[in-house]
């Protein structure tokens, strides 16, 4: 979604850019520039107390310019204006700034969203002074402590196939996004608010993540979601989003597979989902469409009751990128019985 702040066109370049830009592009948007009128780090606090206000209620990192100024390292709740005080204080951004990226967290119900929001002190007539991107995730559908692979997977397919439960645990939260909506409406006025379409989807896992279904313990050996307030690499298709890079949850490539399975077969009664692979490309749906998989469907099965993995899919390391080298991410955890 993207959020038009009140701004002041710039004079024109001097000629000679003009010229240069003329010889060198063919993108004409970028003479039309506009400046954003007042304070960045003031719209940096409406934006953020309007968000607080619409559910996301903390504050997981702030970097201007791609210089980190806030890192929660302690998950604390509720500390914007603590972070953004010191960072007045402080004088950091005194001289202004380019871009500001924020990534705020809440919790609505069962749910629990991240917003990574960009504001731009300078936009075009292509662009907004304020981007956002939206993720949320179901906690209920995640592994529970004592699980076994068998139980968790049957309760999965079981919440897919009934329409009651289905409904309730993939419903997306649309009540947080239209509170935040509504602040940030009512917050940022005259700004205008303009939204992308709401897409539940799932992702097919492929081959390095259905690999590392070998690594995931149950039982007592369950692996937590590694926490991480800066992302650690640029993710490429449907793994660049805020979740990823933020909550890492070592079984949610699992339950991709187990509810795009589900869908594919048509036995899914809850909302409308799209399926697609790990690129962002959207699959068939339908029988025969899982042979479009890059892992063969029937490569992932309970045998003696535990997670097996098909030796026709590769061998991979024991963490994922989000895990290595990161003081918050627990070891690995076991080797998929139930401890």
């Amino acid at each position: 979604m993207t959020i038009d702040l009140p701004s002041e066109e710039l004079p024109p370049d001097p000629a000679i850019l003009r010229v240069l830009r003329w010889i060198f592009t063919t993108d004409e948007t970028k003479s039309d520039r506009h400046e954003l009128v007042g304070s960045g780090l003031e719209w940096c606090r409406r934006l953020m107390a309007a968000s607080e206000a619409g559910g996301l209620d903390d504050l997981i990192a702030l970097a201007a310019d791609g210089e980190d100024h806030y890192l929660d390292q302690e998950q604390q709740e509720e500390d914007f204006t603590e972070v953004l005080d010191a960072i007045a204080q402080r004088g950091d951004l005194e001289g202004g700034f380019e871009l500001l990226t924020v990534v705020l967290s809440g919790h609505h119900e069962d749910w629990h969203a991240l917003a990574s929001i960009d504001l731009c002190t300078h936009a075009d007539s292509t662009t907004s002074e304020i981007s956002v991107e939206w993720s949320a995730r179901s906690l209920g559908l995640r592994v529970q402590e004592g699980e076994t692979a068998p139980e968790y997977i049957d309760r999965i397919e079981q919440t897919c196939r009934d329409p009651e439960k289905a409904a309730a645990a993939f419903a997306p939260p649309e009540a947080m996004l239209d509170r935040a909506l509504e602040r940030w409406r009512a917050d940022l006025a005259p700004g205008v608010v303009q939204t992308s379409s709401r897409t539940l989807r799932v992702v097919v896992p492929g081959p390095t993540q259905v690999g590392r279904f070998r690594n995931l313990g149950f039982g007592r050996a369950l692996r937590p979601r590694t926490y991480r307030p800066k992302a650690k690499e640029k993710r490429i298709g449907s793994y660049d989003e805020p979740q990823v890079y933020y909550f890492f949850d070592p079984y949610h490539d699992l339950l991709s597979w187990v509810v795009a399975k589900e869908v594919v077969a048509g036995r899914f009664r809850g909302p409308a989902m799209a399926v697609v692979d790990r690129h962002g490309e959207t699959l068939p749906l339908g029988p025969g469409a899982e042979t479009k998989w890059e892992v063969p469907v029937d490569a992932v099965t309970i045998t003696d009751g535990k997670l097996t993995v098909d030796e026709r899919v590769p061998q991979v390391s024991n963490l994922d990128l989000a895990e290595v080298g990161n003081p918050n991410a627990p070891g690995f955890a076991g080797s998929g019985d139930d401890g």
